[in-house]
């Protein structure tokens, strides 16, 4: 699956409203903003996971089989196993990438997009420090 991995991705802008015809609050936290920030900061979490490893996660199944119900996967097998599977990253690829993806998980403040400090958290927590492990391991030089 890491061939062809799938992240949703909605990320609504404050600057630029949507060509709907009902008006963007900036600041209003809808249920649906929160839940899409949170899916997609999970999903890149698991992708990071399965780059690091370069393994599926429906390939964990030593620590998947913990989150099945009735030996079937439900909605949040993956983010589970996801949570368990994270204990390894440090070994095989350091503190640094197994604390960014850790922060794919875990919010300081609530998921939203439309919040300043929630998109500033990230940035600072997931992207700056996955930016430093490329460019300190040369994998960011286009040359």
């Amino acid at each position: 699956m890491t061939e062809q991995p799938y992240i949703c991705h909605l990320f609504p802008s404050i600057k630029y409203p949507s060509a709907s015809t009902s008006p963007v609050i900036p600041d209003a936290i809808t249920p649906t903003a929160r839940f899409s920030a949170k899916a997609s900061l999970n999903q890149l979490g698991i992708l990071l996971l399965e780059l690091c490893f370069g393994r599926a996660i429906e390939e964990q199944t030593h620590i998947r089989e913990e989150f099945l119900f009735n030996g079937q996967p439900h909605n949040q097998t993956d983010i589970l196993t996801a949570r368990e599977w994270i204990s390894d990253v440090e070994f095989e690829a350091g503190p640094e990438f197994r604390n960014a993806i850790k922060c794919c998980f875990d919010f300081d403040v609530k998921p939203n997009w439309n919040d300043t400090k929630f998109t500033q958290s990230i940035h600072a927590s997931v992207v700056q420090p996955l930016k430093q492990i490329l460019d300190d391991s040369g994998w960011g030089d286009r040359s």
